[in-house]
């Protein structure tokens, strides 16, 4: 009996055993699988410099180190990273006495010696790169040790330099990972705002959905056009299928759902859910559900809401309230007028104005205004600058140089008594409109990038061998004090439109009210996949403008509806096959057809389809896109904005510029025309003023546009004046009689 007891205890132990190791196999099998999806993602260093503007990187004998900065996804895991190194270095280097140093975090990963890779001419060299010091947020940095001579150095002679070419890019092997369903995550893994770059966010619905689904995906749209700001984020649309290996948010009711959603239970009402994608080992889903299409518009606006606290796999919506309806103007991302500002609410990020080292880099505040603003007689437009710096050396002179879009405002000269000052800096007054853009010379425009820079004057000596001067290089640092304000006052919001250079920059007239309470969205009922993509880039781009989600903005496709009279229109639709030659004429021409469209009094239930299929007068090959502005045919006060495009191949040309907010800058006019070549612009259409002026200005407006009216101005002024001496003289000769 003992010895039966004791052969099946052996066999259990044995058979548990076995089932362990199976287990084991297949977890470690699984784990492995995974691995086998790896990307190899390739980013050029120059794109990485802080700051997202230098084209070039040059390196000497002040400028000494360049930092590079990089993020990593939280749903990814590094097995390699590899820095691949292109520079040139001067041929007038010592090259056993210099080198490049190569940092990650501030370890040392690599010290290269210019005598091993030569002088004077392009070097490509990798950098394996150790992953264990890899860190959510990263900074690689590169510094050169040069030396020109053994003895009495100069380190701002000519000869000291090193440039690191544009084709030096970093390359990291990633592998996707599961992580778990906590919305705590969130925006992770479906937006990673660390990670430079376009975010591509898939919406799946079960059919084209209906004008409250459609509201409801418009609200989660700008809320990734919120958290992504400058780096972009497309939204591909699927109906009823799981996109392949990517993240995606999909739409669901007790009614309508998708296919691979049929099994995931009931819906007790509006919810927001992270689950696992079907058929993917790392891929998440952010299910939008709800009893029905109302509880999907009402999940929408509570996940966007301020001051939400996310916890868990499931977020359930219970007595939500809508929040208030905002002030005009009060775009997180704009600077108020009217109110003093500190420099503290203007700050992205930490430190950021704060700069150190031997050669002071600029630090960088940008400041984007409202861009219908107007100056009329006396405004105010000043800082009130608070700073602390190193104090110069005996002998030696420092100047604060203040600049605004690169063009110098304002310098100061530091004392070599006080470590600290105030300084009142006037910005650039401007008469009438803000400039177009940015690159005006010394004005201002809708977005603006204010600098400052510390500059340290003295000179150093080479000496001689008989009689050697050493020169010893003092680290500096510069803090703008983030309680330093600035004031714009005195100023109106007034502007002539349409003016599609306003909508691309800043979003204009949508971003008025940031969160979108006084926009409406005209799409058609049964949109195609491509029409409901542009809706989604379109709303945000709106947003990442504005640094706010739309949580108001409406969704129709319902061209009668009254509600349209108060609110400024963003409309999406197809335009006429094959306008490639597209000339004045032809713009107007569609101008005048998205008028038809939206004009109430003109149309019954015409279809922006039907309309627009209409054939103008042009064909052409290939594809091609357009975007609209006019005055509404509603109200006189507001604005349509039509993004329209001719089939998959126009749609494509269409979004490649919405996803980005930076692009499309130099729009103008009220018609511009998108192609895979060329974008130009046209000015067609009658104009119309928003906003409002003191009287007297718009008569003086009026006058100074018009120089006619001023010469006929002139002449009866002269005339009266004439007929008055004359009736004057008159009298007096009668009064003498």
């Amino acid at each position: 009996m003992k010895f039966s007891n004791l052969v099946m205890a052996t066999v259990s132990a044995l058979m548990l055993s076995m089932t362990s190791a199976a287990s084991m196999a297949s977890i470690e099998t699984e784990w492995r699988n995974d691995l086998t999806a790896t990307l190899n993602d390739t980013t050029g260093l120059i794109g990485m410099v802080p700051g997202g503007q230098a084209k070039s990187v040059k390196l000497d004998g002040v400028n000494t180190t360049q930092y590079f900065d990089f993020g990593l996804r939280a749903d990814e895991m590094v097995s390699k990273a590899e820095v691949n190194l292109n520079f040139t270095a001067s041929p007038s280097l010592l090259a056993n006495y210099s080198q490049l140093n190569v940092y990650l975090n501030d370890q040392l990963q690599r010290s290269i010696s210019l005598q091993t890779v030569g002088l004077g001419k392009a070097v490509g060299l990798p950098v394996a790169l150790d992953i264990k010091q890899l860190r959510e947020v990263n900074r690689l940095s590169i510094e050169f040790v040069g030396h020109y001579q053994n003895i009495c150095e100069n380190p701002t002679n000519e000869v000291l330099w090193v440039t690191i070419n544009p084709s030096s890019a970093l390359t990291l092997t990633k592998h996707p990972l599961r992580l778990g369903n906590d919305l705590a995550r969130f925006p992770a893994p479906f937006i990673q705002p660390n990670v430079n770059g376009l975010t591509t966010l898939p919406f799946v619905f079960t059919k084209s959905p209906s004008d409250v689904v459609k509201n409801a995906a418009a609200v989660m749209a700008s809320l990734g056009g919120q958290i992504a700001q400058w780096r972009g984020i497309e939204y591909p649309v699927y109906f009823n299928e799981v996109p392949a290996l990517q993240h995606f948010v999909v739409f669901a009711t007790n009614e309508q759902r998708p296919d691979f959603l049929k099994d995931f239970g009931e819906f007790d009402g509006p919810q927001v859910i992270m689950a696992d994608a079907p058929h993917s080992r790392f891929a998440k889903m952010l299910i939008v559900a709800g009893r029905h299409d109302a509880d999907l518009l009402v999940a929408a606006k509570a996940f966007t809401a301020s001051g939400q606290v996310l916890i868990g796999e499931r977020f359930k919506v219970k007595n939500f309230k809508e929040s208030a309806v905002r002030q005009p103007y009060d775009a997180p991302n704009w600077l108020p007028s009217e109110k003093t500002v500190t420099f503290a609410q203007l700050m992205q990020y930490p430190k950021q104005l704060t700069a150190r080292g031997q050669s002071i880099q600029p630090v960088h505040l940008p400041l984007r205004l409202a861009p219908d603003l107007y100056m009329a007689g006396a405004g105010d437009m000043s800082m009130n600058l608070k700073y602390r710096y190193t104090k110069p050396l005996v002998g030696e002179q420092a100047q604060l140089q203040v600049r605004i879009n690169e063009t110098l405002i304002d310098s100061i000269n530091l004392s070599v008594n006080e470590g600290k000052g105030e300084a009142e800096v006037e910005l650039p007054a401007f008469e009438g409109a803000l400039a177009s853009t940015g690159e005006m010379g010394a004005t201002l425009s809708a977005m603006n990038d204010l600098s400052f820079q510390l500059q340290y004057l003295t000179s150093h000596a080479e000496g001689s061998t008989e009689n050697c001067k050493t020169v010893t290089l003092v680290s500096h640092q510069l803090e703008i004090e983030p309680t330093s304000t600035i004031n714009l006052s005195g100023l109106y919001h007034y502007a002539k439109l349409p003016n599609l250079g306003m909508f691309t920059q800043s979003a204009f007239p949508f971003s008025k009210m940031a969160d979108l309470s006084e926009t409406a969205v005209l799409i058609p009922l049964n949109a195609t996949a491509s029409e409901l993509t542009t809706m989604l880039n379109g709303v945000a781009r709106i947003s990442a403008a504005t640094g706010l989600a739309g949580s108001k903005v409406m969704v129709t496709s319902d061209v009668n509806a009254r509600s349209l009279v108060h609110k400024d229109l963003l409309v999406v639709g197809e335009m006429p096959l094959g306008l490639l030659d597209f000339e004045v004429d032809n713009a107007a021409t569609l101008q005048q057809k998205v008028h038809d469209y939206v004009n109430l009094n003109r149309l019954n239930d015409k279809s922006i389809r039907t309309l627009l299929e209409e054939q103008l007068s042009v064909n052409a090959d290939g594809g091609i896109a357009s975007i609209v502005s006019l005055q509404s045919p509603f109200n006189k006060e507001r604005t349509v904005v039509a993004l329209v495009s001719e089939g998959e191949s126009g749609s494509r040309i269409l979004n490649a510029q919405l996803r980005y907010p930076m692009s499309m800058m130099n729009a103008s006019g009220s018609v511009c025309v998108l192609t895979d070549t060329d974008s130009p612009c046209f000015d067609v259409g009658k104009s119309y003023f928003v906003g409002s002026i003191p009287w007297y200005q718009k008569i003086w407006k009026t006058v100074s546009d018009n120089p006619l009216i001023l010469v006929v101005c002139a002449m009866l002024c002269a005339a009266l004046m004439g007929y008055g001496i004359f009736y004057f003289m008159r009298r007096w000769i009668k009064g003498r009689a």
